[in-house]
């Protein structure tokens, strides 16, 4: 019975060997190859061999082009995958990243965590200079008020006044706390 993987009009005769034979012939070409592997390519779309009473037999010399752009094929595949194309772009992304950030921190335009950490603690600390002075400073605007609707308007007015001294004042306020 022949397989129709079997080439026609090549003008050679091909040999018919068995799995361990191919795996012998390409393990002398410098090409090792389990019985195992040959086996699993004879099941394989395209494999050059022929069925002779229910056995297997691989057509040499046909047999060994077929294996290379085989292998080239999923060789091409490997490399062409969707995952690492992903994982390129990811690499390319990241690179352009690192690069617009080390430019970023050379032209002065990126401000270290400590720095950034020690500018607002500056910040809150005179806020917070500036709150804990407001009742001391502002205890003669309530002192002999007689009602609490007085007592609510004047508070009122010291926490807007605050509020628009501090809001105005931003940055500074770091530098000089006691000066509003």
């Amino acid at each position: 019975m022949k397989n129709l993987n079997e080439p026609e009009g090549t003008g050679l005769t091909p040999e018919r060997l068995s799995t361990r034979q191919t795996s012998e012939r390409l393990t002398g070409l410098g090409l090792p190859r389990s019985v195992r592997s040959v086996s699993n390519d004879t099941k394989a779309p395209g494999c050059p061999i022929t069925v002779i009473g229910g056995v297997t037999r691989v057509l040499w010399p046909a047999y060994l082009p077929w294996w290379v752009a085989r292998q080239v094929e999923q060789a091409v595949a490997a490399v062409a995958s969707p995952d690492l194309v992903d994982e390129q772009t990811k690499l390319v992304a990241s690179k352009r990243r690192l690069s617009e950030a080390r430019e970023a921190r050379e032209a002065g335009l990126v401000v270290s965590i400590e720095e950034t950490e020690k500018a607002v603690g500056d910040l809150l600390g005179a806020l917070r200079a500036q709150l804990l002075a407001t009742p001391t400073r502002e205890s003669h605007r309530i002192v002999g008020l007689r009602s609490l609707a007085e007592a609510t308007a004047a508070l009122d007015a010291i926490i807007y006044d605050l509020m628009t001294s501090l809001s105005r004042r931003g940055p500074e306020l770091a530098e000089d706390p006691g000066r509003r």
